[in-house]
């Protein structure tokens, strides 16, 4: 039940109906379904601390101090770099171009590309990365210090390809919207125009 949770992450309804299937296809006689759910609970909670201690532990003090600070709120802003980390561009514009390039650079030179998670099952790391990119700062901050930095670290880790995925598509929209309609302008300018035909003019063709 335990490597069941800990390979899939799945919900305590599921664990529990795998359970009784797999009691059930053994003969097992089954327990009391108090009994069962708490068994579940805490084979699940194991395989969770399972989950946040591996990650934790692939983490020097360093690493974990510049994860801690994503979670910071400076003085001056209503956000934390977190917030600021996990929101895309939505505009389309030579600032946002900056900004997006910004992201990415930020995101990347954190480092943490190289710390190697492939010791975790990839749901779980997806999983955990998901509560990262939409849980709030002022929640994550009140996690354990295994969970707190599980969480980040899974969700700096996923964030590298989409703010580097964000930043390519919109040089992609700038360069269709923006450069090359003012090419197609300027050509047009400088193209002559055709004389315009009247009655009393030449004839035109």
């Amino acid at each position: 039940m335990e490597a069941r949770a800990w390979t899939t992450g799945d919900g305590p309804k599921a664990l529990f109906d795998a359970a009784m299937a797999w009691l059930r296809e053994r003969s097992v006689l089954l327990p009391g379904v108090t009994r069962l759910v708490r068994l579940v609970a805490t084979r699940r909670e194991a395989a969770n601390r399972r989950l946040w201690e591996t990650l934790h532990d692939l983490l020097d003090d360093e690493q974990r101090t510049a994860l801690d600070g994503l979670l910071e709120v400076h003085e001056g802003r209503r956000n934390s770099h977190l917030d600021r980390l996990r929101r895309p561009p939505v505009r389309v514009s030579g600032p946002a171009m900056v900004d997006a390039l910004q992201r990415a650079s930020e995101i990347l030179g954190l480092g943490f590309a190289e710390v190697d998670t492939e010791l975790v099952p990839p749901r779980r790391l997806a999983e955990l990365s998901r509560y990262g990119v939409q849980g709030k700062a002022s929640l994550l901050r009140r996690h354990g210090d295994a969970r707190r930095a599980a969480t980040l670290l899974a969700t700096v880790t996923y964030l590298q390809t989409p703010a580097v995925d964000d930043a390519l598509d919109l040089l992609d929209v700038l360069i269709a919207s923006k450069l090359l309609a003012r090419a197609e302008r300027e050509s047009a300018k400088a193209k002559p125009a055709w004389p315009t035909c009247t009655s009393r003019s030449p004839p035109c063709w």
